[in-house]
């Protein structure tokens, strides 16, 4: 494969331009592809597997509108309805083809027969340390509560005015690069 000044030595003796251009034309992809990133989950330069875990007696519905200061969503969640004693299963990761960066952001589930919300915070940050939180909030905030209020990798157990215990924790996963569990109950 020539380099620039080969194309251009080849342009001046008549050559074949178009050979000439195309080897270079996929010098400069094959240079592209190794920014492009990992398409498997655990490849990816930051991954997160999230947990959420209805140990209530109530349904858990998905807002459908997370906030992602970085990354993007990698599948999931699945299922977005949760109901009681169920666990969904979502996982994030730094978007494809980015550069130094990680994933961080929240989202959020609606408490059904409330106006409140389960709203989960992540960050797995391309310098800096994993942070987590989860609350429950009035049903109006945002799922960006949830990345704002993020905080350290230490586990969080907290029982709530509203009659809820709530706890976030980190652990190992198996197909991210690390997972963080996100757990509601009745008090």
């Amino acid at each position: 494969m020539p380099n620039p000044e080969e194309v251009g030595n080849i342009i001046r003796a008549g050559g074949d331009i178009a050979g000439a251009v195309g080897g270079l034309y996929d010098s400069v992809l094959g240079v592209y592809d190794k920014f492009d990133g990992e398409k498997t989950l655990k490849g990816r330069h930051r991954s997160l597997e999230l947990e959420i875990i209805n140990g209530s007696t109530r349904r858990l519905n998905w807002n459908n509108d997370p906030y992602f200061d970085s990354g993007t969503t990698f599948w999931g969640p699945n299922p977005a309805t949760l109901e009681p004693g169920k666990v969904t299963m979502w996982a994030v990761a730094n978007r494809q083809g980015s550069f130094a960066t990680g994933v961080t952001g929240g989202a959020k589930w609606g408490i059904d027969g409330t106006d409140l919300s389960v709203v989960i915070g992540f960050c797995n940050p391309h310098i800096g340390s994993y942070k987590h939180i989860v609350g429950i909030r009035g049903g109006g905030e945002s799922a960006q509560w949830g990345y704002d209020n993020s905080h350290n990798e230490h586990a969080k157990d907290f029982v709530n005015e509203y009659g809820f215990r709530i706890r976030s924790f980190m652990a190992e996963s198996n197909i991210a690069m690390r997972k963080f569990v996100y757990c509601i109950a009745n008090a």
